[in-house]
């Protein structure tokens, strides 16, 4: 039986070479033009407080096609949030500090929705008193 000597740099040369080859153009699913996204600016509040702390996330829902996407919320209750997907998106608040035990659902399951404008200033006003009505009365968007 004969045993063939492999060098050991012109594998992991090849590989990488291999793998630079294959992977090349793979950064750009959606062709040249990429996934859509906007920009999305706003404030989130209860009542006029404003949230100081904690972030958003931005989720596609009902056919709306790009990622999640998450922004901190500012001191003063605001966030800007680039790359968003347009279309309707799903919004979560994470780690912020709820007024009370009555809107901790909005921090464990997507509730707040709203339309992203493609190519607009997307100018949004979350207000959680306002949000907690609708969802506890039954109504949608």
């Amino acid at each position: 039986m004969k045993f063939v000597r492999i060098n050991s740099r012109r594998l992991i040369g090849g590989w990488c070479l291999a793998t630079l080859v294959l992977s090349a153009g793979c950064d750009q699913e959606w062709g040249p033009d990429g996934i859509p996204s906007a920009e999305v600016s706003g404030r989130i509040h209860c009542t006029g407080d404003p949230l100081t702390r904690g972030w958003l996330e931005f989720i596609p829902v009902d056919g709306t096609i790009g990622r999640l996407k998450s922004v901190s919320i500012r001191p003063d209750g605001t966030f800007l949030a680039e790359g968003v997907a347009p279309g309707v998106v799903a919004i979560r608040v994470v780690a912020a500090d709820l007024p009370g035990p009555e809107y901790s659902l909005f921090g464990q399951i997507y509730l707040i929705r709203r339309e992203i404008r493609d190519a607009q200033a997307n100018q949004i006003d979350i207000d959680l008193e306002q949000e907690r009505r609708r969802v506890t009365s039954g109504q949608s968007d």
